[in-house]
């Protein structure tokens, strides 16, 4: 039981460190295929928590990481265009810093699972996996 736990823990690290291994390679093509390995790896990692520990059908945990990256490449597009994202209070036209990224996107996918959750709360059966 332990060396399974070891390997998986390795495998993680592993998957976790070879960005930014490509990055210091200087391989554009391996820091692309690392980093979307990461993001899939992370999908099927919350689908498992949710189906295997949780004992729940979902169907839709996929978005809350789809609105989190969309939200991340909104705010990506503006910093490019330097134009001014029109939700967002005053004049601000983005940012490429990931300090401001994963805030962003940990509040959008946030925020959409309390407005869903409140929706949710009193279904059941075929209602509550969608």
């Amino acid at each position: 039981m332990k060396r399974v736990l070891l390997v998986k823990i390795a495998l993680i690290a592993v998957l976790l460190c070879l960005p930014f291994i490509a990055h210091i390679l200087d391989e554009p093509f391996w820091v692309d295929l690392a980093t979307r390995i990461v993001i899939y790896a992370l999908a099927a990692m919350s689908l498992d928590i949710i189906i295997g520990y949780g004992g729940m059908v979902s169907l839709g945990h996929a978005m809350f990481l789809g609105i989190g990256a969309y939200s991340v490449g909104i705010l990506t597009h503006h910093s490019f265009e330097g134009t001014i994202v029109p939700f967002l209070p005053g004049e601000w036209t983005g940012t490429m810093s990931g300090l401001i990224h994963l805030p962003a996107a940990i509040l959008s996918s946030a925020l959409l699972g309390l407005i869903i959750g409140l929706l949710s709360l009193r279904t059941v059966g075929v209602y509550f996996i969608m």
